[in-house]
């Protein structure tokens, strides 16, 4: 929701406020990832993917690109970089090089209507963590070529929401951050960690925003009261009509 509104002096002279308020829902997102690869704790990649798939992997080198009816069909792909060269040299580097070529196929995430599943299919280790995963702190492991494991619960975020905009305190995640090669629990540091994938997923960004809105709303409101005499304020809502595009 988005929340415009105008404070004015009420004309009974007892220092009473009325807000005009007007609320307007967002528009509908659709499924999409926002992607950021570090390496040792370096960003070396963002994109953003409008799709309900993508593959996150890493290329190898190809002497011609791929032609036009090898590409249809597949999922967009998210291409892990070779390292900059902004990256120091050392144990740690060579062991980056070396890992790289074992996500040749890499995972798959895919955003179906409960949430958002993961497969993997790459040699490489790959582990992740989450807010709805599986409860402890041992390191979550995508196992290969096994049935798309639920990384992220559409449902159980809706209710960490609505928790959030009813007693507030710590706003709920909107995303997962896989580690290839490396174990990963919550409680690791992902910047000492070679291959970090965290992904956002934008739905998600934009109703945690809206529930923010409305709760600092709230706050104004309640300031406002508290600059009253009577210690309360009067509240008309606005409708907003919605136009032949937004009904659809």
């Amino acid at each position: 929701m988005i929340f415009t509104w105008c404070a004015v002096a009420s004309s009974s002279g007892l220092g009473e406020f009325r807000l005009d308020v007007r609320i307007e829902a967002p528009a509908e997102v659709q499924d999409s990832f926002d992607v950021a690869v570090h390496y040792l704790g370096l960003e070396v990649l963002r994109r953003q993917i409008q799709s309900r798939d993508v593959r996150i992997a890493f290329p190898p080198p190809s002497p011609a690109p791929p032609t036009p009816a090898v590409l249809k069909g597949r999922f967009p792909r998210v291409a892990l970089p070779e390292p900059p060269p902004s990256l120091p040299a050392g144990p740690e580097s060579q062991a980056l090089l070396t890992l790289l070529p074992f996500m040749e196929k890499g995972v798959v995430l895919t955003a179906m209507r409960h949430g958002v599943y993961g497969k993997r299919f790459c040699q490489g280790r790959v582990f992740w963590t989450g807010p709805h995963g599986a409860a402890g702190a041992a390191p979550r492991k995508m196992e290969r070529n096994k049935e798309p494991e639920m990384l992220f619960s559409k449902d159980a975020f809706r209710q960490q929401l609505a928790l959030y905009r009813v007693h507030g305190g710590e706003p709920p995640a909107c995303g997962v951050t896989l580690c290839f090669g490396e174990e990963l629990t919550a409680a690791d540091d992902p910047t000492d960690k070679l291959i970090i994938v965290q992904i956002v997923f934008p739905w998600a960004e934009q109703q945690l925003l809206a529930v923010q809105s409305l709760l600092d709303s709230f706050n104004v409101f309640q300031s406002l009261a508290s600059e009253s005499p009577l210690g309360e304020f009067t509240l008309n809502l606005v409708a907003v009509p919605m136009d032949s595009e937004t009904a659809s």
